[in-house]
């Protein structure tokens, strides 16, 4: 018996959490591997079945059921559905009794699991695991209870409180490994983001000191030699290298600025309403070019920010959304607002191309843009960096060929009853 249960953990542990975190590193997220979850759980499923734990008496039983609320918890309604109908299929090449009852048990496991699934993983690591322990020994009463009334087999009382504490105690510690093993991911990102955001402040300082120095004294020797006599042709020639030198300083300006964001200085109360009103203002003839029609669903909600920031953070979003909707005819970029308990939500949703999971995973990366050569990644960058020392968050829900959405969340100053706006530009 324990060289079955140990073989059986082998597996669960092998196709549940090995192999699959073998490639957490590459995306981060278990869950964003929902293909390969429902393969390996699938494999851990048909595994367990084919070298089951034989008790003394005779009686068979496995730790499959482990393997399908694991892969369906992490995988999806798609995966629990799939994990779902291999439990049944592979148990259906079998004899015996257990047919009928793996037919019964396993949609009561996928429909639980599928109320369940999103409010889980919402939880802590520590509620996540003793969640699974109590829900494991749930699932395993269910089981057994079964067992007893469709087949008649009377599991000895010492058994099955083994077999629930057993089947409870691993699928608590595979969560609590896969839950680690993400969490360090984390904290790996976050410093690596980390070390990547300093090289770009000490590059951004080293190019304040280095070339806009240089470029101030360039620019008073021209506006000298301007007071000279000179032809009208010298004269235009100076304007123009004048102009083009207040360019460069604008673009390192800007360089600065997207680099060390501090948005917290010079802040003030805005109305979230006329901000945005002001900012569609600005990029309607942008928006009309690109055949994009603007819809609006705000309200006055009000907020402590910078303002000259939190317009730049407007701006980047929808001027990204109205590019993306370049090849696409009469494309749509909805901005909507709602107050959620003490903060704001704005919503920018627009029907371009859409962003792959691993696009949507590096937005906000120094130098890194899904425009290719058009794009230096800058804009995001300060987007991200700006509404993170604003106290807000930034989350992003796309797919490719089917537009993106942003979510804005900053904390919110009060709100007043103003009528809401629900009109299209």
């Amino acid at each position: 018996m324990l060289d079955d249960l140990l073989v059986n953990g082998f597996f669960l542990f092998l196709f549940c959490c090995f192999i699959p975190l073998l490639f957490v590193f590459q995306n981060g997220r278990i869950e964003n591997k929902k293909y390969l979850l429902i393969l390996t759980s699938s494999a851990a499923i048909i595994a367990c079945m084919s070298f089951p734990i034989k008790v003394g008496n005779g009686t068979l039983f496995d730790l499959r059921l482990l393997a399908q609320i694991f892969g369906s918890l992490y995988g999806g309604p798609i995966a629990a559905i799939i994990l779902a109908l291999v439990n049944i299929l592979y148990r259906s090449f079998f004899d015996g009794i257990g047919v009928i009852t793996t037919l019964i048990i396993s949609p009561i496991h996928l429909i639980v699991i599928l109320v369940v699934r999103k409010r889980f993983l919402l939880l802590s690591i520590r509620k996540k695991i003793i969640y699974s322990f109590f829900g494991g020994t749930i699932s395993t009463s269910l089981t057994l209870l079964m067992v007893n009334w469709i087949a008649g087999i009377n599991v000895p009382i010492k058994l099955a409180i083994l077999y629930a504490l057993l089947l409870s105690s691993v699928l608590a510690l595979i969560v609590y490994v896969v839950e680690t093993i993400q969490k360090l991911w984390t904290v790996q990102h976050k410093i690596m983001q980390s070390q990547k955001m300093e090289t770009v402040s000490q590059l951004a300082a080293s190019i304040s000191h280095e070339v806009r120095n240089p470029l101030t004294s360039v620019k008073g020797f021209m506006q000298l030699l301007q007071e000279t006599s000179l032809t009208n042709n010298q004269k235009n020639y100076l304007e123009i290298s004048i102009s083009e030198l207040d360019r460069a300083v604008k673009v390192i300006e800007d360089y600065l600025t997207f680099a060390n964001p501090k948005p917290c200085s010079a802040v003030k109360e805005l109305d979230v309403q006329e901000e945005i009103n002001q900012v569609v203002k600005v990029l309607r003839p942008l928006a009309n070019k690109n055949s994009v029609r603007l819809e609006l669903s705000i309200s006055s909600i009000h907020i402590i920010a910078n303002q000259q920031y939190f317009n730049q953070c407007l701006i980047n979003i929808c001027k990204n959304a109205i590019e993306a909707m370049e090849e696409h005819a009469h494309g749509v970029l909805a901005i909507k607002t709602e107050k959620a308990k003490n903060d704001i939500i704005i919503r920018f949703i627009d029907t371009g191309i859409g962003m792959s999971k691993e696009e949507i995973a590096r937005l906000g990366e120094p130098y890194y843009s899904t425009k290719g050569k058009n794009g230096t990644g800058l804009g995001m960058m300060f987007v991200f960096n700006c509404i993170k020392e604003m106290g807000g968050t930034i989350q992003v829900e796309s797919k490719k060929g089917h537009g993106t959405t942003f979510i804005m969340r900053l904390p919110l100053k009060y709100h007043t009853n103003s009528k809401e706006t629900d009109h299209a530009h």
